[in-house]
């Protein structure tokens, strides 16, 4: 048999004497943690935005050298086509992406 105090009492008596978070703490807690998620997840949208955009394209001469790029890669994949290759998945996109 045990004697003396059980262990449910004593951490009964210890919750009892420790110093708990007055509402105004746990606010400024709660607040620091949504801010820090929030600039958190920002920070990682925006690195993924810049990983996944295409720049813009602001000279014609830019336009017209993306565009021919555009034309030899459909070529290739027409070439790989009729010779029977298979062809994995396209980088391209809508051509309309520029006017966003």
């Amino acid at each position: 048999m045990t004697s003396g105090v059980s262990i449910g009492s004593a951490w009964a008596d210890a919750a009892s004497t420790s110093n708990s978070f007055s509402w105004t703490e746990a606010a400024v807690i709660f607040v620091v943690v949504i801010a820090a998620l929030v600039v958190t997840v920002a920070l990682v949208g925006r690195r993924t935005r810049l990983l996944v955009s295409r720049p813009r394209l602001r000279t014609t001469h830019s336009q017209r050298v993306r565009r021919a790029a555009e034309e030899d890669v459909a070529e290739i994949e027409r070439d790989a086509r009729l010779s029977g290759r298979p062809i994995r998945g396209s980088r391209r996109s809508d051509d309309n992406d520029d006017a966003l």
